[in-house]
């Protein structure tokens, strides 16, 4: 299980107050699908909508995991939002060889 931080959009308390907020999430790499650029994010951060305080260079990686039920069928996938380009997450994920090209799992 390896600890990434997810951007988490929860109620806002009060009117005004950012409906993000930054909290960690331990993900197990052998249930990730897919990871893709979270652009939506990038925009959201540069128009202030996200929690203040984050470098404007951040950047944001969709993660895409599978979900086993306690029945184990139906699969189910979850969707998490991860600080961090998908390059440097893919790295975090598989570390070792940067040239070496691994498939996540498929």
């Amino acid at each position: 299980m390896i600890e990434f931080v997810e951007l988490k959009k929860f109620p806002p308390k009060n009117p005004g107050d950012s409906k993000y907020a930054l909290v960690p999430v331990w993900i197990n790499k052998i249930h990730v699908l897919r990871l893709s650029s979270a652009h939506k994010y990038n925009t959201l951060l540069k128009e202030g909508k996200l929690p203040s305080g984050l470098d404007p260079a951040l950047e944001f990686t969709e993660v895409y995991l599978n979900v086993v039920t306690p029945e184990h069928e139906p699969l189910q996938t979850s969707r998490h939002i991860i600080v961090g380009d998908p390059s440097t997450v893919a790295g975090t994920l598989n570390p070792g060889d940067k040239k070496k090209k691994t498939i996540l799992k498929g």
